[in-house]
């Protein structure tokens, strides 16, 4: 398990024993937002208030390379493709980017048709057809990720900042969910804009 803190650092945890696997990964200036791993685990990324995205190596607890730098605000989430190819990030400074992990480059333009900061970012499980965004700017957005172009209509129906977005493990499904805790899910297979499948708020 990997956590990032404000304490601006990233520690590596053993599940089976709760014990911290050896010393904290430091690099980052500002507070550590999001971390994820590579489909095998080989690889590490970390996302920062500094507006940086990290990339280690969990074995050793070396930092790869330089920061992959773009961003203008802070790195608010980020998401390793299922074949581990690329990374998507979602920042404040209300733009999603593509990574490519082995040239540690940005893929293309930064997509930027929300109005306001995007946080969650996740890939479809196919990793080819779609990648969506929430924002607080209470919509969802699919993607593209080979062109970076937007597939179909936007998803909205939220009235407050989705702070997260999942797809079902067959694709079927993308869910998002808001922080007036209401959760509504959209069928992605009807058409090209996925249709409103149902919605549901905690008591």
């Amino acid at each position: 398990l990997a956590s990032g803190s404000w304490d601006k650092t990233i520690r590596l945890w053993d599940i089976q024993t709760g014990r911290q696997l050896g010393e904290p990964l430091t690099g980052h200036s500002d507070s550590v937002s999001s971390v994820c791993f590579s489909p095998g685990g080989r690889l590490l990324a970390s996302g920062s208030e500094d507006k940086t995205i990290r990339l280690w190596d969990p074995l050793t607890g070396r930092q790869l390379g330089q920061p992959l730098t773009g961003h203008s605000d802070y790195v608010t989430s980020i998401c390793f493709s299922p074949d581990g190819r690329l990374l998507a990030s979602g920042s404040f400074d209300g733009t999603t980017r593509l990574w490519n992990i082995q040239t540690r480059t940005q893929v293309g333009e930064p997509l930027t048709s929300h109005n306001s900061w995007s946080r969650p970012v996740r890939f479809s499980p196919d990793g080819i057809r779609v990648l969506a965004s929430g924002s607080a700017d209470r919509t969802i957005r699919l993607w593209d990720p080979r062109t970076g172009g937007q597939v179909g209509e936007t998803l909205s129906g939220h009235s407050d900042w989705v702070f997260s977005v999942c797809f079902s493990p067959g694709g079927m499904f993308i869910m998002g969910l808001d922080l007036e805790d209401c959760c509504i899910v959209w069928d992605s297979f009807t058409d090209v804009t996925p249709r409103l499948a149902f919605r549901f708020k905690k008591p």
